[in-house]
């Protein structure tokens, strides 16, 4: 029997793409035995599964793109390179787990001499106290605050933003001190309906 090797935990990069010049997240995921390597273009709704197939290869012209019933995934040898050199046969994608933390709710900019605040504020209540497991899964300290969406499916969240001017630092901080008031009126109320 050959040993299989995946992933111990998701991975995630970011950057701009070769050819593209677009923004580009990957996430590297732990798959099942037998599973393969797989890219997920989880841009497309609903979400389309390309596997890493030297049968799939078209257009390879200065890059190597699989193709699977018109939709592409591009320049992929170098990824393919990578997990080959670390040995991983096996990835794909499982549960999206989204950390939200304070810090990325909140910030400030001056625009011609004026201070603005600008708040972010989750509308409708998907945001939750995730599990250690989940926390640690993402990366995050335990009692993280986010969601957890299953694979295949979605979670609604809607995000509404404040910008309002800040005569001084103090500003800032009642700002700070509303949104984690808020936070906590949330859990209260989450505490409240599971009873």
């Amino acid at each position: 029997m050959v040993k299989q090797r995946t992933l111990k935990r998701v991975v995630k990069a970011s950057g701009i793409g070769l050819h593209s010049g677009q923004k580009v997240l990957i996430n590297f995921v732990p798959h099942h035995i037998d599973g393969g390597i797989v890219f997920r273009r989880i841009d497309l709704n609903p979400p389309v599964d390309i596997p890493a197939n030297a049968l799939l290869i078209q257009e390879a012209f200065m890059c190597s793109n699989l193709v699977r019933e018109d939709i592409k995934v591009g320049t992929i040898e170098h990824v393919m390179s990578a997990i080959a050199g670390l040995g991983i046969d096996s990835t794909s994608n499982c549960d999206d787990i989204f950390v939200i933390t304070i810090g990325d709710l909140a910030d400030s900019f001056e625009y011609d001499g004026v201070v603005y605040g600008v708040n972010i504020v989750e509308t409708t209540l998907s945001l939750n106290s995730l599990s250690p497991a989940a926390c640690a899964t993402a990366g995050a300290a335990p009692n993280c605050i986010g969601f957890k969406t299953q694979e295949g499916k979605a979670t609604d969240a809607q995000f509404g933003i404040f910008i309002n001017a800040i005569p001084e630092p103090a500003g800032i901080a009642g700002v700070g001190l509303g949104i984690v008031g808020l936070m906590v009126m949330n859990r209260r109320r989450k505490m409240l309906i599971s009873r």
